[in-house]
């Protein structure tokens, strides 16, 4: 009698998914073997009943092990997850600094054109159209850049499929909402030097140049 099942993962999640029989014990007799039980209910109760009833079949049955499937598979995935939360933790300060790299980049880039913004409105050119400008320049660096971004996450996110379990290579959440917090600093950090140099007179700009 022979039981052929899908192809399963044997020693760990990670490895890649082998052909898989099931033989009689009467057949293959051993000396050390699982019992796998599909449970209704409480799982910790039937692991008590299976050790009860083992011992009542054999006393001799010397049982080494006994856990649920969700504690068997905690183990199993404690170094993926503390890794995972290794990894969480050094993402949010490397966003939490890149955030703080890109405003104080782009502010002071919006701010050091003073003197060409009095120029312009000097000649003609109304505050409103100025800080369109300079948003406009200070973003396509942000957005250059977080495309930049994405493209080398994208190639980085190959090497770390085999630690993800249930999770996709792509995952909308991150490949989005890193991108979009820049960008939305780059704004606001373009947005309000240029919104102060555009109220700034013209005469009084050029004098302190």
């Amino acid at each position: 009698m022979v039981g052929v099942v899908k192809t399963t993962k044997v020693r760990s999640l990670g490895e890649a998914p082998r052909a898989m029989i099931f033989t009689a014990f009467s057949q293959q007799p051993s000396t050390v073997f699982h019992v796998v039980a599909r449970a209704r209910g409480n799982d910790a109760l039937l692991v008590t009943q299976m050790l009860s009833t083992i011992r009542e079949m054999d006393p001799a049955l010397m049982v080494i092990q006994a856990k649920t499937m969700e504690r068997h598979l905690a183990i199993m995935l404690l170094p993926a997850r503390l890794g995972a939360t290794a990894f969480a933790i050094f993402a949010g300060l490397a966003l939490v600094l890149a955030t703080i790299g890109v405003y104080g980049v782009v502010r002071y880039a919006v701010a050091r054109r003073s003197r060409e913004v009095a120029i312009r409105m000097a000649v003609g050119a109304d505050a409103t159209g100025v800080v369109r400008l300079l948003m406009r320049e200070g973003l396509v660096l942000v957005i250059g850049g977080a495309g930049a971004g994405l493209v080398l996450a994208a190639l980085a996110a190959r090497g770390l499929q085999s630690l993800l379990f249930g999770v996709g290579m792509i995952d909308p959440v991150s490949f989005l909402g890193g991108p979009l917090l820049l960008i939305a600093t780059g704004a606001l950090a373009a947005f309000l030097p240029a919104r102060r140099v555009s109220r700034i007179d013209p005469a009084s700009a050029l004098r302190a140049e």
